[in-house]
């Protein structure tokens, strides 16, 4: 494996894709909101909720003809699918503020913090590496986007308490959408999480659209405008953001899409006729330089560790098998019970992905030489049985995005581990005392995951 895409996989590839194309997407937005506003005059709320409920509409059309009867979520996920609804609402709203009251220079350069807040995040949430790329990325991200929004703009912006404060939200409520998206995406598919947002943040919009003039009639002209903002910029790149988000790390997602703003500029100098100044074409690069860190290759690393390749081969070879097992499974094989487990297949088969290859953590663990927890047999058999009556109606969607997430993580770490990492040790005491970094990899990860696919092969008979 020579090159940095040939250490991760095809979803995270296809990640990659997701979210840049969704940047390009997004960045057309400017472009159509201010066609739409030159023809109307259209407050910038009203814009905000006729977009959201629009686009929920069309979603929830679509998750009607495309999976019907599987639009509904767990009841103990719906505080984090009510935060994301609401600070994707807020998110426009205070996004909207910001630009009347700090213009939309500062906004630009307030908004372009949210990476950073993910990036911290994720790393407590999902403990994602802060690695120097990164750092790199987020530097000349941030520093292109103050070029870009122009500095003469910046200094001459007055500031107030008010919007400052407004502008602190900005970013908060960009990110928490995000971290709210990626828990989310790790059980559920994208037209799942899509609906309930935008039906959320159509909601919690709809209250202030009695107390503002609602534009009527419409120019025939701007409901193609309007079209285009809900068709390549809402429904397009939300659906393809939500399908990368669930494959690459919150950080990584949150960064890519920062070339948001040099697809915006170069729209804006396309269509609407706007020249850069100089300083603004070298933010431009930086903000397209800081994005591709994140996609060069490794020069340190050009070869993969021998022992780590033959891990990432044999776990790929199993992730693949056992989500082509879990896409052709018939529903009427979803609910059948496997012997050795006396679970159905779908929580057998989220067992693995949840439970399995979660164990990624205790590898960290070692790796980091912090002491590994007190485990019994009675504990792990407790933990499996609540997690089997919590979960007894998992959908497919959910289990396959959780394989696909925690299989692209496991790929992704062990592909940078070398011969000591694999050999470190740590104790634990369930699996009879020392076991090294490998070990976990190879016997609770792959091993053990490989014997419940034989027990989902043999209960469906495939």
């Amino acid at each position: 494996m020579k090159s940095r895409l040939q250490h991760i996989n095809a979803s995270a590839v296809t990640g990659y894709a997701a979210v840049i194309t969704a940047a390009a997407f997004w960045g057309a937005s400017g472009v159509f909101v201010k066609l739409i506003a030159d023809s109307e005059a259209v407050s910038a709320t009203a814009l905000a909720f006729w977009r959201d409920v629009t686009t929920f509409i069309c979603l929830l059309l679509a998750g009607l003809m495309a999976i019907p009867g599987k639009i509904r979520i767990q009841w103990s996920d719906w505080h984090m699918m009510a935060g994301m609804g609401a600070s994707l609402g807020l998110f426009h709203i205070f996004y909207n503020v910001g630009i009347m009251l700090n213009g939309a220079a500062v906004t630009t350069v307030q908004q372009a913090v949210m990476p950073a807040i993910v990036t911290i995040a994720a790393r407590y949430l999902w403990q994602e590496k802060l690695t120097e790329r990164k750092i790199l990325a987020l530097l000349m991200a941030f520093a292109g986007t103050v070029l870009v929004a122009g500095l003469a703009d910046l200094k001459s912006s007055g500031f107030t308490l008010s919007g400052l404060l407004i502008g602190f939200c900005v970013p908060c409520l960009y990110a928490a959408w995000n971290l709210f998206g990626k828990k989310l995406r790790m059980q559920y598919g994208v037209l799942v999480v899509l609906i309930f947002a935008f039906g959320i943040a159509s909601a919690l919009l709809l209250p202030l659209q009695f107390f503002i003039t609602q534009p009527w009639p419409i120019q025939p002209q701007t409901w193609l405008w309007f079209a285009g903002l809900i068709g390549i910029s809402s429904l397009a790149a939300f659906f393809l953001y939500a399908l990368g988000i669930g494959r690459l790390q919150a950080s990584i997602a949150s960064i890519l899409l920062m070339s948001e703003i040099a697809f915006a500029v170069f729209y804006a100098y396309l269509f609407l006729g706007e020249r850069l100044t100089m300083s603004q074409t070298t933010g431009t690069v930086m903000v397209v330089g800081g994005v591709l860190q994140l996609l060069r290759r490794n020069q340190r690393r050009i070869t993969m560790n021998q022992k780590a390749e033959a891990l990432v081969k044999r776990f790929t070879t199993f992730n693949n098998e056992i989500i082509a097992f879990v896409e052709s499974c018939p529903e009427e094989d979803w609910t059948k019970v496997c012997a050795g487990e006396n679970w159905p297949v779908g929580v057998v088969a989220r067992h693995v992905a949840a439970g399995h290859y979660r164990a990624l953590g205790l590898a960290k663990m070692i790796v980091e030489g912090s002491q590994l927890p007190e485990l019994s047999h009675e504990r792990i058999d407790q933990a499996n049985a609540q997690h089997a009556e919590k979960h007894a109606g998992c959908t497919k969607d959910e289990v396959l995005g959780l394989l696909r997430e925690n299989g692209s993580a496991i790929t992704g770490y062990v592909a940078e581990l070398n011969d000591a990492d694999l050999d470190r040790t740590g104790n634990l005491s369930v699996a009879g005392g020392a076991i090294s970094t490998q070990q976990v990899i190879d016997n609770i990860i792959i091993q053990s995951a490989t014997e419940h696919l034989a027990s989902l092969k043999a209960a469906t008979g495939r």
